[in-house]
């Protein structure tokens, strides 16, 4: 079975389911969205009320870091039955919903009052409408990807399904000046498996920094309506409207419609000074 497959026959036993910048919030999100990220893994369908008892929040934080954020559309029609009833699609072009994508290498991440260590994490998503009508931009996340062990296992033990471990997981920045590019994969999970690539530019350190705030959504067997709240300071943005996704796993493909995918409404290199990351289980 699918991931995406594994997905929808437990949400049915449930509810039935920048710019990451202020330059984001300049267009409409008829057209444009945000960034974001799947499917839950294995597992029962239904709950037990230990499981839920065990669902709590983490708190991590992520220090002078460089990313890739991405924002493009694929077929409504291709994700419309992945995406739970409790969560709405944020409407895009005729026929269209706003894809994300995002990648980001970290100076350090820090879990709780652990020790930091540098690492990368990423998500693949939709735009949605606000569940509860906070965030600057809510996503429905299909995948949220790291190469910290103490990051995933603090979610996956919180109830976040939706996380993977990637210990290959890449964000090279190769060459320099005008012929800088961006190499960057995810591995798992593998159905999922993309890869970014093309020219790529950071911004100017001397840019006004700006601040944002980025909440990626799921449902889930343990955690309930769950989210994952980025608060994000420091902010600094470049366009790199030239990269592009490679779709290499069967549901991604699926989800794009081919084997790439563009992002014609939003594609940049980005900075930030901090984010604080807080995962919030049975948020509504």
């Amino acid at each position: 079975m699918s991931l995406v497959k594994s997905h929808l026959s437990r949400s049915s036993h449930m509810r039935t389911k920048g710019l990451y910048t202020l330059a984001l919030g300049a267009l409409t999100l008829a057209s444009v969205a945000a960034i974001g990220c799947g499917p839950v893994a294995d597992g029962d369908a239904a709950a037990t009320q230990q499981e839920i008892t065990l669902a709590r929040e983490v708190r991590a934080t992520f220090t002078d870091c460089i990313e890739f954020g991405g924002v493009g559309v694929v077929p409504v029609a291709n994700v419309s039955s992945l995406v739970p009833s409790q969560f709405t699609l944020s409407p895009g072009p005729p026929g269209l919903a706003i894809a994300v994508a995002h990648m980001a290498k970290c100076q350090e991440i820090k879990v709780g009052n652990a020790a930091g260590h540098p690492g990368l994490m990423g998500h693949l998503g939709l735009l949605i409408n606000p569940p509860t009508g906070t965030g600057n931009f809510n996503n429905y996340l299909f995948a949220h990807v790291t190469d910290d062990p103490g990051l995933f296992s603090a979610l996956k033990g919180a109830g976040l399904q939706t996380t993977y471990i990637n210990p290959h997981l890449r964000f090279d920045v190769l060459g320099s000046g005008s012929s800088t590019t961006l190499s960057a994969a995810a591995q798992r999970p593998h159905q999922l498996a993309f890869g970014l690539s093309g020219p790529f530019a950071l911004p100017d350190a001397s840019q006004p920094p700006g601040t944002n705030l980025i909440n990626y959504w799921t449902d889930s067997r343990r955690a309930g309506n769950a989210v994952l709240e980025y608060n994000i300071s420091g902010l600094r943005v470049q366009p790199t409207p030239s990269v592009v996704l490679d779709a290499v796993g069967a549901d991604l493909q699926a989800i794009v419609g081919g084997t790439q995918l563009a992002f014609p409404f939003f594609a940049a290199g980005e900075s930030f000074e901090s984010t604080t990351l807080t995962f919030r289980p049975n948020a509504f």
